[in-house]
């Protein structure tokens, strides 16, 4: 495993111990691994640990924004944990709800995606379906039309939701333990969700890019025939050779044989005057290749440039 995604899975993780409890009373319809046992588990004991640590938390906040700082050791405060602790029940009540409903959806044999994020309770009573159709126009942009969908809600809405509950809370100076923990656990799952939509979206990427690079290569193998210039954005992907890189040549501009002999050599020019001679090896590969690709062009051409 790279570092880079083992890092992002060490702080999806991380997300998760926030999170769960959240998505507990928030969704419904959730997949068998995606809601597992154990981050049901790691759930709870996030929310214990915060619990337990409340009152030294708070005493410490309380130390940084006195004046007069007392650097000894901090003594917990007495903070109301009742709202916080209910919070708890309900979600490890939910949670085994939910995991109920798994257990039963597997027994009837229905089939449900495993890593499912489930179904939005906020995006089911369409509370933004007033917005739908709706345009405006935004200066350099144009005109704008307003669809929001399941994305907008799961991206935006249900995390911005509950910030905004935890905000008001914390304005009014109602309960801070728990409303401190529900701010956190909105902004995580703002950055939870948004990393979700962007993990998909790259993957749809690669399926266009995939099509798109499929369609190209079918017309630069078929005979007689070149790719014709859509607007697709192929040209240009830089691929290793050796130690050198060379750019993808478009084949509406170069023929085959030369883009071969180009790749084959390491040369990163496309113009036949600036090509050198290849080697004896890579000439007659590419000349092969060149043939293979495009049988219509005889092998008189191939015989010639090898006699030469």
């Amino acid at each position: 495993m790279e570092r880079g995604q083992a890092m992002v899975t060490v702080i999806q993780i991380i997300l998760n111990w926030f999170v769960t409890s959240l998505e507990a009373l928030l969704r419904y319809n959730f997949g068998e691994r995606y809601y597992t046992w154990g981050r049901i588990v790691m759930a709870w004991l996030a929310l214990r640990v915060y619990i337990f640590a409340s009152g030294f938390l708070f005493s410490a906040i309380n130390n940084a924004n006195s004046q007069m700082q007392d650097f000894s050791r901090p003594q917990p405060l007495e903070v109301d944990t009742g709202l916080i602790e209910l919070y708890t029940l309900v979600f490890v009540v939910v949670a085994l709800v939910h995991r109920g409903w798994i257990m039963k959806r597997n027994f009837e044999g229905r089939q449900w995606h495993s890593y499912s994020i489930g179904t939005s309770w906020i995006e089911a009573l369409q509370p933004l379906d007033f917005l739908e159709g709706k345009t405006f126009t935004l200066p350099r942009l144009g005109e704008v039309t307003l669809t929001p969908g399941h994305w907008f809600y799961f991206r935006l809405f249900e995390p911005l939701f509950v910030v905004g509950i935890a905000l008001f809370g914390l304005q009014l100076s109602l309960n801070p333990v728990f409303f401190v923990w529900l701010a956190v656990a909105g902004f995580a799952m703002l950055a939870k969700n948004n990393a979700i939509y962007f993990y998909h979206r790259s993957q749809l990427l690669d399926l266009i890019d995939a099509r798109i690079e499929g369609e190209f290569l079918q017309e630069a193998a078929a005979p007689k025939s070149r790719p014709s210039a859509k607007p697709s954005g192929l040209p240009g992907i830089a691929r290793p050779v050796g130690n050198r890189f060379v750019a993808a040549q478009s084949v509406a501009s170069n023929n085959m044989q030369d883009t071969v002999a180009q790749i084959l050599g390491g040369i990163a020019s496309a113009s036949p005057a600036r090509v050198p001679r290849q080697s004896a090896p890579a000439q007659d590969i590419a000349d092969t290749v060149a043939d293979i690709l495009n049988p219509a062009s005889g092998e008189g051409d191939t015989q010639q440039k090898r006699a030469e």
